[in-house]
């Protein structure tokens, strides 16, 4: 424990004459002894205390004598902290720019405000320190424990945070821009408003994470499982989410342009977001609520989206060639321009969904409900329409070569006949 009064704040030691000579003695201000063990080559290693200037000291030799010590504002750049006990310390404000702090014990330690930038941490104990407006930037934190540390709007800007553990730590509004969690344990992480930018989380283990407001531009989020995290209003534009699992998630979010090709999405509440440019192709989205979602331009290839409600949902321009989109209710759907081609939608609800200019190449439109759609312009050669019903819907201009309208019930509410209605309702 460290003297308050003493005001250099290392532990009191021997006095006995066997101590070395070449031990350094401590100035009138800091009576408290003689130090054990070698002293410092600089006598001024010897005196930490707030405002000390300790830069390149080797600080080592001081064993634990710094465990709850009072260093506010002591420089401490490029300090030697390998290993040590930092328990309890107040280091507010404090630099400690490109320090050795590998291994050490920061066991609720105050770094509020600290200046860590550069600093050396791999499997340092942060366990309930206090992180709050630190700036960690290009930090090693490399294996490093940060439970339930709280880091609320630190700048943790291009940090290595790779297998490090931060269970229930408080990272909302911090800066994490670039930053590596590659195989890091994030369960219960508050990221709330935090900047993950082009941030690399490959392998995180986000379960029970907050990711509310947070921003992932860019983010690299591959095959994790996000089932538990909650990302409603993030931005996830330009994120790459290749293959994970987001069954069942609730998600109103920004996912412009962001790659969710093979994502599992199954049951997924996305209504309202923004998917406009996303990649989807080859995404589970079977019984996803889809209603009023942004699909513009989106890539809907390969598509498993069976019985999805997309009513509403803007697909203008989207690519849903080989999609599954069975039993799906696309009512009053925007689909002017998409593309279509050997999509199976049998038996979907299109009642007033708008195909101007759509392509329904070989499209299976087997018993779907079209009517009062319109089809202007639309390329529907070679589609399967038998059964479907096309009552009130508007179909000026429509190109049905080889299409099988067998048992159709046309504009004007006629059937078509079941034989022979190849390309034109006979």
């Amino acid at each position: 424990m460290l003297s308050a009064t003493a005001g250099v704040g290392v532990a009191a030691a021997s006095s006995s004459p066997e101590a070395p000579s070449q031990q350094a003695a401590l100035t009138a201000d800091s009576a408290e002894g003689v130090l054990n063990g070698p002293t410092s080559p600089d006598e001024r290693c010897s005196k930490p205390a707030p405002n000390a200037d300790l830069h390149d000291c080797d600080l080592t030799f001081l064993r634990d004598a710094l465990a709850d010590a009072n260093l506010t504002r002591a420089n401490l750049t490029r300090a030697n902290l390998t290993g040590m006990s930092l328990r309890e310390t107040i280091l507010v404000d404090a630099n400690l720019s490109d320090a050795k702090l590998d291994g050490a014990i920061l066991y609720h330690t105050n770094l509020n405000g600290a200046n860590l930038t550069g600093a050396k941490a791999t499997g340092a104990n942060l366990t309930g320190a206090n992180l709050a407006g630190a700036n960690l930037a290009g930090a090693t934190l490399t294996g490093a424990t940060l439970t339930n540390a709280k880091a609320t709007g630190a700048n943790l800007t291009g940090a290595n945070l790779t297998n490090a553990k931060a269970f229930g730590a408080n990272l909302a509004s911090a800066t994490l821009e670039s930053a590596n969690l590659t195989d890091a344990n994030m369960t219960s992480t508050n990221f709330e408003s935090a900047n993950l930018t082009y941030g690399n989380l490959r392998r995180t283990n986000l379960e029970g994470a907050n990711l509310f407001g947070a921003v992932l531009t860019d983010a690299e989020l591959p095959a994790l499982n996000l089932r538990t995290t909650n990302l409603n209003n993030a931005n996830l534009s330009g994120a790459n989410l290749t293959g994970a699992d987001l069954t069942g998630v609730g998600l109103q979010a920004n996912l412009t342009r962001a790659f969710l090709n093979d994502a599992q999405m199954s049951n997924a509440d996305l209504h309202g977001a923004d998917l406009s440019g996303a990649y989807l192709a080859g995404a589970n989205l079977a019984g996803a609520n889809l209603s009023g979602t942004n699909l513009t331009h989106a890539d809907l290839r390969a598509l498993d989206g069976a019985h999805t409600n997309l009513t509403g949902a803007k697909l203008r321009d989207a690519n849903l060639t080989d999609a599954d989109l069975t039993g799906v209710n696309l009512t009053h759907t925007d689909l002017t321009s998409a593309t279509l081609n050997a999509a199976v939608l049998n038996e979907a609800d299109l009642d007033y969904a708008n195909l101007g200019y759509a392509t329904l190449i070989k499209t299976n439109l087997t018993h779907a409900k079209l009517t009062h759609s319109n089809l202007n312009h639309s390329d529907a050669t070679g589609a399967n329409l038998a059964g479907a019903n096309l009552t009130g819907a508007n179909g000026g201009d429509v190109t049905m070569v080889n299409a099988d309208l067998s048992g159709t019930i046309w504009y004007d509410g006629h059937t078509c006949a079941t034989q022979g209605s190849i390309g034109r309702c006979g």
